[in-house]
Protein backbone atom coordinates (compact mmCIF):
# COMPACT_ATOMS: atom_id res chain seq x y z
CA UNK A 1 0.00 0.00 0.00
CA UNK A 2 1.54 3.28 -0.66
CA UNK A 3 2.28 6.01 1.98
CA UNK A 4 0.82 9.78 2.00
CA UNK A 5 3.35 12.50 1.18
CA UNK A 6 2.96 14.89 3.94
CA UNK A 7 5.20 17.99 3.95
CA UNK A 8 5.56 19.91 7.27
CA UNK A 9 6.66 23.34 7.08
CA UNK A 10 7.57 23.92 10.71
CA UNK A 11 11.19 26.36 11.83
CA UNK A 12 11.22 24.73 15.21
CA UNK A 13 13.31 21.83 14.74
CA UNK A 14 12.17 20.42 17.75
CA UNK A 15 8.49 20.37 16.53
CA UNK A 16 9.15 19.68 13.04
CA UNK A 17 11.50 16.67 14.26
CA UNK A 18 8.53 15.21 16.71
CA UNK A 19 5.61 15.84 13.79
CA UNK A 20 8.14 13.83 11.41
CA UNK A 21 8.63 11.23 13.45
CA UNK A 22 4.53 10.72 14.50
CA UNK A 23 3.71 10.22 10.64
CA UNK A 24 6.57 7.80 9.91
CA UNK A 25 4.99 5.95 12.78
CA UNK A 26 1.58 5.97 11.94
CA UNK A 27 2.42 5.21 8.46
CA UNK A 28 2.90 8.49 6.17
CA UNK A 29 5.68 9.57 4.16
CA UNK A 30 6.62 12.85 5.65
CA UNK A 31 9.29 15.70 4.69
CA UNK A 32 10.26 18.39 6.58
CA UNK A 33 11.24 21.96 5.95
CA UNK A 34 11.92 24.48 8.37
CA UNK A 35 11.30 27.74 5.93
CA UNK A 36 9.20 28.95 2.92
CA UNK A 37 12.18 28.97 0.46
CA UNK A 38 12.97 25.14 1.77
CA UNK A 39 8.96 24.16 1.38
CA UNK A 40 9.06 25.83 -2.08
CA UNK A 41 11.90 23.56 -3.13
CA UNK A 42 10.30 20.51 -1.80
CA UNK A 43 7.03 21.25 -3.57
CA UNK A 44 8.75 21.51 -7.08
CA UNK A 45 10.32 18.28 -6.61
CA UNK A 46 7.61 16.37 -4.52
CA UNK A 47 3.99 16.03 -4.71
CA UNK A 48 2.34 16.42 -1.33
CA UNK A 49 -1.03 15.34 -0.37
CA UNK A 50 -1.38 17.34 2.73
CA UNK A 51 0.87 20.11 3.77
CA UNK A 52 1.14 21.08 7.32
CA UNK A 53 2.30 24.75 7.42
CA UNK A 54 3.22 26.53 10.62
CA UNK A 55 2.34 30.36 9.84
CA UNK A 56 5.30 32.02 11.55
CA UNK A 57 8.30 31.43 9.38
CA UNK A 58 11.53 32.96 9.49
CA UNK A 59 12.00 33.94 5.90
CA UNK A 60 7.89 34.80 5.48
CA UNK A 61 4.41 34.67 6.52
CA UNK A 62 3.02 31.34 6.33
CA UNK A 63 -0.41 32.79 5.01
CA UNK A 64 1.02 34.25 2.17
CA UNK A 65 2.88 31.07 1.47
CA UNK A 66 -0.24 28.63 1.98
CA UNK A 67 -1.99 31.31 -0.73
CA UNK A 68 0.98 31.25 -3.27
CA UNK A 69 0.36 27.23 -2.76
CA UNK A 70 -2.51 27.26 -4.49
CA UNK A 71 -0.57 27.45 -7.52
CA UNK A 72 2.67 25.81 -6.60
CA UNK A 73 0.74 22.57 -5.38
CA UNK A 74 -2.97 22.64 -6.14
CA UNK A 75 -3.51 18.97 -5.62
CA UNK A 76 -2.23 19.45 -1.93
CA UNK A 77 -4.30 20.50 1.07
CA UNK A 78 -2.71 22.68 3.38
CA UNK A 79 -3.39 22.32 7.48
CA UNK A 80 -2.55 25.43 9.35
CA UNK A 81 -0.66 24.94 12.63
CA UNK A 82 -0.08 28.09 14.58
CA UNK A 83 0.16 28.93 18.12
CA UNK A 84 -2.16 31.80 17.32
CA UNK A 85 -5.87 30.85 17.68
CA UNK A 86 -6.51 34.14 16.48
CA UNK A 87 -6.35 33.09 12.89
CA UNK A 88 -8.53 30.48 12.84
CA UNK A 89 -11.45 33.04 11.22
CA UNK A 90 -11.51 33.00 8.10
CA UNK A 91 -11.32 36.63 7.17
CA UNK A 92 -7.98 36.76 8.47
CA UNK A 93 -6.83 33.77 6.19
CA UNK A 94 -7.19 36.08 3.73
CA UNK A 95 -6.04 34.10 0.15
CA UNK A 96 -5.19 30.89 1.99
CA UNK A 97 -7.25 28.34 1.42
CA UNK A 98 -6.21 26.09 4.04
CA UNK A 99 -8.55 23.10 4.62
CA UNK A 100 -8.10 22.83 8.12
CA UNK A 101 -6.48 24.59 11.32
CA UNK A 102 -4.44 22.74 14.63
CA UNK A 103 -3.99 25.21 17.42
CA UNK A 104 -0.61 24.27 19.17
CA UNK A 105 -0.24 22.57 21.41
CA UNK A 106 -2.15 19.84 19.53
CA UNK A 107 -2.23 16.18 20.39
CA UNK A 108 -1.22 13.03 18.28
CA UNK A 109 -5.48 12.27 18.47
CA UNK A 110 -5.87 15.97 17.42
CA UNK A 111 -3.65 15.36 13.91
CA UNK A 112 -4.59 11.82 13.24
CA UNK A 113 -8.44 13.20 13.38
CA UNK A 114 -7.60 15.90 11.15
CA UNK A 115 -5.54 14.43 9.06
CA UNK A 116 -8.14 11.37 8.38
CA UNK A 117 -10.53 13.88 7.57
CA UNK A 118 -8.72 15.67 4.83
CA UNK A 119 -8.01 11.88 2.95
CA UNK A 120 -11.84 11.00 3.43
CA UNK A 121 -12.53 14.57 1.79
CA UNK A 122 -10.74 13.21 -1.12
CA UNK A 123 -6.99 14.24 -0.50
CA UNK A 124 -5.34 11.48 -1.31
CA UNK A 125 -7.87 9.08 -0.09
CA UNK A 126 -6.75 6.13 -2.30
CA UNK A 127 -3.52 6.24 -0.36
CA UNK A 128 -4.47 6.27 3.35
CA UNK A 129 -1.77 4.92 5.33
CA UNK A 130 -2.55 1.87 7.64
CA UNK A 131 -4.12 2.36 10.75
Amino acid sequence: MPTVPVLVVEDRSEIRQALIGLLEHAGYSPRGASSCAEARELVGQLRFKVILLDLKLPDGSGLDFCAELRTLAPQSAVVIISGDSAVMEEDQLGGCQAIGFLSKPFSYAQLDTMLRRVLDQGHGAESRPRS
